[in-house]
Formats: structure tokens, C-alpha cells, sequence
């Protein structure tokens, strides 16, 4: 399946309305295949998890059109407060990058490998995407700028890399907590997501979750955001609309 005209013109609608809600609070979007600017960033925020090995490029193969980091900065300061890394993965079988964990260490072949222990239910078979992979990670938001509905930086670099990459399928992998699937399924918005695996390469101390949508999904949940938008927009304009209405009523009483 080809992007169509119509694909693009809702990606760059996605892409317009992130940035107008950065907009209002005085925030710039930008985008930067230096990757390893990235690690500096995300590796110097207190309240961040560091870089993953999947986008270091200490540890991955990481070149310009393979992969890239969003990032949100301050207008007023510079500061960046944000951000998102996407990298491609073209395979012909995605458990395979998991397996063999070249997903994480793609520049030296890994000499003491460690079998990735799967979930109850959880099978070879159920990770066998093919074609163009986007895989991502590094979502930060500065504490200060949290809870103002900056996680759309996340859905909107995925709907960078769908146009950039012509993505076939999107994963993520997070830990997995009492949260966790509730906050990809609903913020985040991914189709799919399933416990994965106990433990992952450098991150050996807890339990992981997978997501993913694929290219078709992905393209549903960027129409049904820009859906839901335009009805928050329409109703706030007939709110604004009573309001004056009833102010005009009270001014007009004898």
C-alpha cells in the first residue's frame, strides 16, 4: 500500500495541529538526524531514563534517513524541553532484531547474549513484522510542561516517520506497570498492546510491554485525532456563541 494523496495532506494536518498546541505555550518543534545530540539531551535530564542503546549510535547503526530525534524548545530561551526518537528498521522478520539483539547492538556483534525470557501467551510468531519498521524511544517531557497535552509530541513523530520512512508498522516497547497499557492504548495510541518480555538488553531489572499499529492503524488514529480536534474546536465556538447570545439578552432587558 502506497501513502495517497489524501495520506499526506491528513499527515501534514497532524503534524499543524501538534504544533499549534506547542505554539501556545511558547514552544518550537524541530527535528535533527544527529543522534547523537540526542543522547547528550536526553542523558542530561534529571528526570529522563537516558538513551536507549537502540538510538545511541555508540551502539547502533544510526545514519541520516534511517533515523532521527523530534524536540520541543522553549521560543523565549532555547531550552529544549522535549523530545522523541524514530528509527527505520527494514527487515523481513522483526523477532529475529528482537532475538538476535541487534535491535540494540547493530555496530559489534554481541559476544554474551542473553535469551529474551517472553510472557506467558507470547510467541515468535506474534512479532513477525516485515517491511519498513518504525521503532521509537526516548519520549521525554520536561516536569514543568507535563500535563498540559505535550504527549502528542510522540504520536506526531510517528506520524513524521510514516511520511519520512514509509513506515509498514510501528513498535514500541515500555515497561510494563498497572498504568502502562491504559497510557499507550488511550494517549499514546497504539492499535495493540501485550505483556513481552521479562526483561530487555541493558534492562534486565523489570517486566516490558509491546505496541504496535500497523501503517493502515496508524493512519485511522491520525484521522480520528484530527476528528475528535475539529469537534472540541466546533463545540467551544458554540459555547463562545451562547455565551455572547446571552450576554446580548441581558444587555437588551428593560
Amino acid at each position: 500500500m502506497h501513502l495517497t494523496r489524501r495520506d499526506c495532506a491528513d499527515i501534514q494536518a497532524h503534524i499543524d495541529l501538534a504544533c499549534d498546541r506547542f505554539d501556545q505555550h511558547g514552544l518550537t518543534l524541530r527535528a535533527s538526524d544527529d543522534m547523537q545530540a540526542f543522547v547528550d539531551y536526553i542523558s542530561g535530564e534529571e528526570h529522563s531514563f537516558g538513551a536507549s542503546a537502540s538510538h545511541d549510535p555508540a551502539h547502533s547503526h544510526l545514519t541520516p534517513g534511517t533515523s532521527f530525534w523530534v524536540y520541543l524548545e522553549e521560543k523565549n530561551t532555547g531550552v529544549k524541553i522535549g523530545s522523541c526518537a524514530q528509527k527505520l528498521i527494514v527487515t523481513k522478520n522483526f523477532a529475529e532484531d528482537l532475538l538476535s539483539h541487534t535491535l540494540y547492538e547493530s555496530k559489534v556483534p554481541t559476544l554474551h547474549h542473553r535469551m529474551l525470557e517472553f510472557h506467558n501467551g507470547l510467541s515468535e510468531k506474534d512479532l513477525r513484522f516485515a517491511g519498513n519498521i518504525v521503532y521509537g524511544s526516548g519520549l521525554y517531557i520536561h516536569p514543568d510542561y507535563r500535563g498540559k497535552g505535550l504527549l502528542i509530541l510522540s504520536r506526531i513523530s510517528r506520524t513524521i516517520a510514516l511520511r519520512f520512512f514509509k513506515a509498514d508498522h510501528f513498535v514500541g516497547i515500555q515497561r510494563l506497570t498497572s498504568k502502562s497499557r491504559r497510557m499507550i492504548l488511550e494517549r499514546q495510541r497504539f492499535a495493540h498492546v501485550r505483556a513481552f518480555a521479562k526483561g530487555m538488553p541493558g534492562k534486565w531489572d523489570g517486566d516490558f510491554q509491546l505496541a504496535w499499529s500497523s501503517r493502515t492503524e496508524w493512519l485511522a488514529a491520525i484521522r480520528q485525532e484530527l476528528l475528535d480536534a475539529e469537534t472540541r474546536r466546533q463545540a467551544s465556538s458554540r459555547r463562545r456563541d451562547d455565551h455572547r447570545a446571552a450576554g446580548t439578552a441581558l444587555d437588551n432587558r428593560v
